[in-house]
């Protein structure tokens, strides 16, 4: 299916996030929390995360197909939401090491009194900034990258 964008004096004017009904809040809420798969720790696992972003958006579309078709809302969140925590998520993250390291990278500076930065390589800590808004191969190219400067900085991570 084909979807033209319409010229900006044709398409409906800007709905502010909170005049949205409940209803609409909640099954938008339920869509992002299960495409939002993250990001593998170990390539190893990037298999296991592409196999749960397939399944996850598989399960959000037909959702949505089944939406379009009966209506009913707040059913259709919930049963996403039941489908999405039977596959959750089952390997490292990436973000949670990030974050880990983040937290130890604070834990030092405060061990040494002064506030100085202790010695880490330069991006610890800010690559889950980098890649927060990213998704999908753009996201997949970035952490490949991070990781080969992690490499090349000698962490081998």
């Amino acid at each position: 299916m084909t979807h033209t964008a319409l010229s900006p004096a044709v398409e409906a004017p800007g709905i502010l996030p909170g005049a949205l009904p409940a209803p609409v809040r909640e099954l938008l809420t339920a869509i992002v929390e299960a495409l939002d798969v993250p990001l593998a720790d170990r390539p190893v696992d990037d298999q296991a995360r592409a196999e749960l972003l397939t399944r996850r958006a598989s399960d959000t579309r037909v959702i949505v197909e089944l939406l379009l078709a009966h209506g009913h809302l707040a059913h259709s969140a919930r049963r996403l939401r039941e489908w999405t925590a039977e596959h959750p998520v089952a390997y490292p993250t990436w973000q949670a090491r990030t974050t880990q390291s983040a937290g130890e990278q604070a834990r030092g500076r405060g061990e040494d009194g002064e506030g100085k930065q202790t010695a880490t390589a330069p991006h610890e800590g800010r690559a889950s900034d980098v890649c927060k808004p990213l998704y999908g191969a753009e996201a997949d190219r970035v952490r490949d990258r991070l990781r080969t400067l992690a490499s090349v900085w000698g962490e081998g991570r």
